[in-house]
Parts: structure tokens; C-alpha cells; sequence
């Protein structure tokens, strides 16, 4: 204990907040009402912490955060030239599917943007030129002039764009 008699009135019944302690509450701590040895502590053990607090807070966020929902799958519609034909099929992955058919004589057209539902109208649209049963379709100038079309409109085939 110090010396009273050189303090303020406020300052006479001051002591530190700490359980056991009757020491006086340093100024610079006086808002945390502690004198400088447990100030010390207690900044030693918050540093000591502060890793640990702050996992707990991001943990906190993470838990709040809605898990990120994962991307549609873009699929297209795609129109590639056989020795005997041209098959129109859709695929997510058109890299992967371009490779399945390791064909020389292949070649790729013309993407489109669509799923199973454009694939499905393109191939009745090309009905009366279908081989079979298949996805193969007679090659005609009414493919041709549609081939072209989405050429015009989406550009020349670019694999990276689909795969």
C-alpha cells in the first residue's frame, strides 16, 4: 500500500479489482481498475490467447456463413463431323467428351449453348436426315446452313470455353 495522503479523494478508496489484492489502481489502468501487476498479467494472458480468440471467432463466422452453393454445370450442344455423318449430342464437358472419340477423320463444327431439352429439338428438327435410331444425322444443307448460323452467332468452337 502507498501512502494515501498524497491522493486525490477519489483515489483514497481505489484498490485494485483483483481477488486478494488491496494494492492501489495504477492511473494508467484505471478504467480496468487494476494495479500494474495484474495489468501485466491480464495482458499477458489475452496476448497469450489471442490466436485461440480468434480461431473462435472465425469459427463463428464460418458457422454463420451459408456453405457456397456449387455452380450449375453448363451444358452445350454439339455438332461434330464423321466420315459418315454428323453427330449432335450435349455434354458439360466437352473436352472430355472430344477425347471419347479419338477419331481421325472427326472434326468438331459448332457449339452451342443447351442442354438435353436443345439437343432433343435439334434432333427432331433434323428427323427425316437421323441414321437409325442413333445421334448420327445424313449430312444436308439444311445442318449445314444451321451449323453455320451458330457459328455467326457464338463464334467458332472453342473446346476451352466447354470443358
Amino acid at each position: 500500500m502507498t501512502n494515501h495522503s498524497s491522493r486525490t479523494p477519489f483515489q483514497q478508496d481505489v484498490i485494485c479489482t483483483a481477488i486478494g489484492c488491496n494494492a492501489d489502481v495504477d492511473p494508467r489502468f484505471h478504467p480496468a481498475m487494476m494495479c500494474l501487476k495484474h495489468a501485466i498479467k491480464l495482458h499477458a494472458a489475452v496476448e497469450a490467447n489471442k490466436e485461440f480468440i480468434q480461431g473462435f471467432m472465425n469459427r463463428i463466422a464460418a458457422a454463420e456463413r451459408p456453405a457456397p452453393k456449387p455452380l450449375p454445370k453448363r451444358y452445350c450442344v454439339y455438332y461434330i463431323q464423321f466420315a459418315d455423318g454428323i453427330k449432335i449430342g450435349t455434354t458439360h464437358s466437352l473436352g472430355t467428351r472430344l477425347r471419347t472419340f479419338c477419331l481421325p477423320d472427326s472434326a468438331l463444327l459448332a457449339v452451342e449453348p443447351g442442354g438435353f431439352d436443345v439437343e432433343r429439338s435439334r434432333h427432331q428438327f433434323f428427323a427425316e436426315s437421323r441414321i437409325g435410331r442413333s445421334e448420327v444425322f445424313k449430312d444436308s444443307p439444311k445442318i449445314r446452313n444451321h451449323i453455320e448460323a451458330i457459328k455467326k452467332y457464338h463464334g467458332e468452337p472453342n473446346i476451352g470455353r466447354w470443358s
